[in-house]
């Protein structure tokens, strides 16, 4: 991804792993945290789903009916089935969505789904969708670029997963490999606004050092207000 000079922030609250099963439900409140945060990221909206299309979690129109059959059954159904990547450019052109009986009334203009694979098992699907003009342009220049980087972080959840580690231990690990991945600054908040956890380019942004930063409260507060503020996306 190209650079982009942004500091961004997340609250972490807990998160407990409540199986030790590979159920994407079973981790529900792992899975809404890190969807929140591929979607500041990627600035594009996420529905993750299990291998029966339930909804896992999502961002902005599909943070609604979490367990329930997610409402873009087809392209989800046919990345579960071939266990391969689907992006949908243009749905008007698409043989997959031409088939749907939502064809020409669906809201998503753009679509990439990714299989979540632990062995011979499609586990379920991350999807980045775009909703309107300039998601739509920002998912067209960069597929491939979006593709590898949310493959490469379905592989992290699954070895985390895959982890004999205590729950806690495994998920801490997950995320801290996750944000130092990510080319943006990104600081780490508890519930008390106390900073936790920052990346080498939030550092590098704030032209300081982690021995400074750690233990600071921040207070933070939206900046502007716009049409995804609803959606759960502020700038900070």
């Amino acid at each position: 991804m190209s650079n982009n000079q942004n500091l961004r922030i997340f609250i972490n609250s807990a998160m407990p792993m409540t199986s030790n099963t590979l159920s994407l439900m079973h981790i529900q409140p792992t899975i809404r945290h890190f969807t929140q945060m591929l979607s500041q990221v990627l600035r594009l909206e996420v529905e993750i789903v299990d291998h029966q299309l339930l909804r896992v979690a999502g961002s902005g129109p599909y943070r609604v009916r979490i367990g329930h059959p997610s409402q873009n059954t087809h392209l989800l159904q046919h990345v579960i089935d071939s266990k391969q990547e689907k992006a949908v450019i243009d749905p008007r052109a698409d043989p997959i969505c031409q088939r749907c009986g939502q064809f020409g009334q669906c809201g998503e203009l753009a679509f990439i789904g990714l299989p979540v694979l632990h062995g011979d098992a499609c586990l379920g699907v991350i999807s980045l969708a775009a909703v309107n003009a300039e998601q739509q342009q920002r998912l067209r220049e960069n597929v491939k670029v979006f593709s590898d980087y949310v493959r490469h972080i379905s592989t992290l959840l699954i070895a985390n997963l895959m982890k004999n580690q205590a729950p806690n231990e495994s998920m801490d690990q997950l995320f801290t490999t996750l944000i130092n991945s990510m080319d943006q600054g990104i600081l780490v908040l508890d519930e008390q606004g106390t900073i936790t956890f920052a990346n080498q380019n939030a550092l590098t942004l704030l032209n300081t050092r982690w021995e400074i930063l750690a233990q600071q409260p921040v207070t933070i507060r939206p900046l502007v207000a716009s049409k995804d503020f609803a959606n759960g996306n502020s700038k900070h």
